[in-house]
């Protein structure tokens, strides 16, 4: 197990850089006076993978290496069509297509599942901590918070932001919370537990409001994930939602005078709050049948018209990548995962393939309420979700080749007619 876990330390440090990248950026623009581009050591690590296990390990299925160099196609004569790019978005998508295979492949070679949680909880407490920290305003020189403003009603209000935008915060707390839905001891459930509050506590203060419905989405797809998945362990499922429904009841008063603001935000109907997601959804909808906007068309005209990027990403794919990219982006987050959806229902999906699941649903959803169409946090799931479904296959091949090898051949009979040759053939043969 030890040499087994050595193997995989490239590949847990590439995965785990990446989930700290808005970290990395935000401590090293305040203390060194630069942005740490930590995304641009993770190809790196990717060709000393290469180097060291041979390129076939770290690619995707064909068809989802094909329809990679689509999307990516699509994106980079976006970047050159339009003025609003340059050759930042051509980095900007070789940085997701990796951070697709170091999801990949950190999911389909790694049966660790201690290891995998280990990350992935470490990834949240230290963005919990920093955040609580910064919010607090304990040490501002160290963990800054940025203010900015929106209106309401005529009035000011403060939003605070702290290592990258309020809403894309989500992405780097929701790692940890689907280790909820594995089995837990004392221990690590306190861990989890803490990780749930601080998300609310913080997505509250940043006033995100498609954050809390999707960290309240989370927790009840990993309550009620075991039904389906048994080794996930069954007891929680009932035992949980009595202790959540208690504790919700117990904080009302503090939940209602400290979410005076994301309450706010869930009445507003303004465009920067609920009607711009439908709005964006929609706008795909008027341009998608119009051959001339198949063409990467960027934003220009929807800032013109709404003073704001599409809020909501498969929108944001078919603006800056054309129709080429959004096809491309559908085969490979979309179709996959209703694929994994329907094997996690069916109830062949182990604990890993679950928990990837469950994080590839959530980030899905985020996403699609959202501008980030080369997001590494979106493309980093994506490959995970391409690794499960693949991790999967080849475990059911492994298991049914197993139990024909185990299985016994048929009584045959002592008919004194029937030769050696059909004898050892297994088949009984009638008179």
């Amino acid at each position: 197990m030890h040499n087994k876990n050595n193997k995989q330390f490239i590949e847990s440090l590439a995965f785990s850089l990446i989930l700290f990248d808005s970290l990395f950026v935000y401590l090293s623009k305040q203390h060194l006076g630069f942005i740490a581009p930590v995304n641009i050591i993770v190809p790196i690590f990717l060709i000393l993978i290469s180097i060291r296990k041979g390129y076939l390990y770290i690619l995707p299925p064909r068809n989802i290496v094909i329809l990679l160099a689509l999307c990516s196609l699509g994106f980079i004569s976006g970047a050159a069509i339009l003025p609003e790019y340059g050759i930042h978005r051509v980095l900007e998508t070789m940085s997701a297509v990796t951070a697709f295979i170091i999801g990949y492949i950190y999911i389909r070679w790694n049966d660790n599942e201690k290891s995998i949680y280990t990350v992935l909880l470490l990834v949240g407490v230290v963005y919990s901590l920093v955040c609580i920290i910064a919010l607090s305003k304990l040490y501002p020189s160290i963990f800054p918070i940025v203010v900015k403003l929106w209106a309401f009603q005529g009035q000011l209000i403060e939003r605070p932001e702290i290592t990258t935008d309020q809403n894309f915060q989500v992405f780097y707390l929701l790692p940890a919370i689907v280790i909820l839905a594995t089995p837990l001891n004392k221990y690590k459930l306190s861990i989890v537990l803490f990780i749930i509050i601080s998300a609310f506590y913080i997505l509250s203060a940043l006033q995100t409001r498609s954050g809390i419905l999707v960290i309240i989405g989370t927790v009840f797809l990993c309550l009620i994930a075991p039904l389906w998945t048994k080794t996930l362990g069954r007891k929680k499922t009932s035992i949980l939602p009595l202790l959540f429904g208690i504790g919700i009841i117990i904080l009302l008063p503090l939940i209602l005078k400290y979410g005076s603001n994301i309450l706010i935000r869930f009445t507003s109907t303004d465009f920067s709050t609920g009607l711009g997601r439908l709005h964006s959804f929609f706008y795909l909808f008027e341009h998608i049948y119009n051959p001339l906007w198949w063409v990467p068309q960027g934003n220009h005209e929807l800032i013109e018209l709404t003073g704001n990027k599409a809020h909501s990403n498969i929108t944001a794919v078919f603006l800056d990548g054309g129709i080429i990219s959004l096809i491309s982006w559908i085969f490979i987050f979309i179709i996959p995962l209703i694929k994994l959806g329907k094997l996690f229902i069916k109830k062949k999906l182990d604990n890993i393939s679950t928990i990837v699941f469950i994080a590839g649903s959530a980030t899905m959803i985020t996403q699609l309420t959202l501008n980030v169409p080369l997001m590494d946090q979106v493309w980093l799931w994506g490959g995970a979700v391409v690794a499960a479904i693949e991790k999967t296959r080849h475990d059911t091949q492994t298991n049914v080749q197993s139990e024909a090898r185990i299985t016994p051949n048929p009584t045959i009979t002592n008919d004194e007619n029937i030769d050696s040759k059909t004898k050892f053939s297994g088949v009984k043969l009638k008179k």
